[in-house]
């Protein structure tokens, strides 16, 4: 194999470790989610099979995140806002937690998300609203809500 191939494999994979694109603290039995501290750059964070039982607004408050992978813990608790300053979200994943209520504007204006998954929860309620996603005014409306189509999907799939 040439030895400029093997060079730029092991560079490009320094590189990312350097920027830390994925930050994961998957099982490592924490109980509280604020205790942890994602380096700057990150994108991805794999939280799964610990044991949070909320998420608190702020925490996941980044321009970079676009994957928060929370499942497996005990997670009975989204802070209202939780997700409202992760404008690049693409992907949340909730599935075997605690959950109850989907609360309305729960993951709302999250116009990139397109992909949530919160199966195996106790869900029972989903409130209106929960996830609207604010279009940008036009000249003949000033205000005008839709659902993203992968949410339009979702919520067929519920009912």
């Amino acid at each position: 194999m040439d030895n400029n191939i093997i060079f730029t494999v092991i560079l490009t994979c320094m590189i990312s470790r350097i920027k830390g694109t994925d930050y994961n603290r998957a099982s490592d039995g924490i109980n509280d989610i604020t205790t942890l501290v994602y380096p700057p750059g990150t994108t991805r964070l794999f939280y799964g099979n610990n044991n949070f039982v909320t998420l608190p607004v702020g925490y996941f408050d980044s321009l970079l995140i676009t994957d928060i992978l929370v499942g497996q813990n005990q997670i009975s608790v989204i802070e209202e806002g939780c997700f409202s300053l992760v404008p690049n979200l693409t992907r949340i994943y909730l599935h075997e937690n605690r959950l109850e209520v989907i609360t309305s504007g729960m993951f709302a204006n999250l116009a990139k998300l397109h992909s949530l998954s919160f199966h195996d929860n106790q869900i029972w309620r989903i409130e209106s609203h929960s996830f609207k996603v604010k279009r940008r005014p036009s000249h003949h409306v000033n205000k005008a809500y839709q659902l993203s189509p992968m949410l339009r999907c979702l919520i067929v799939i519920i009912i």
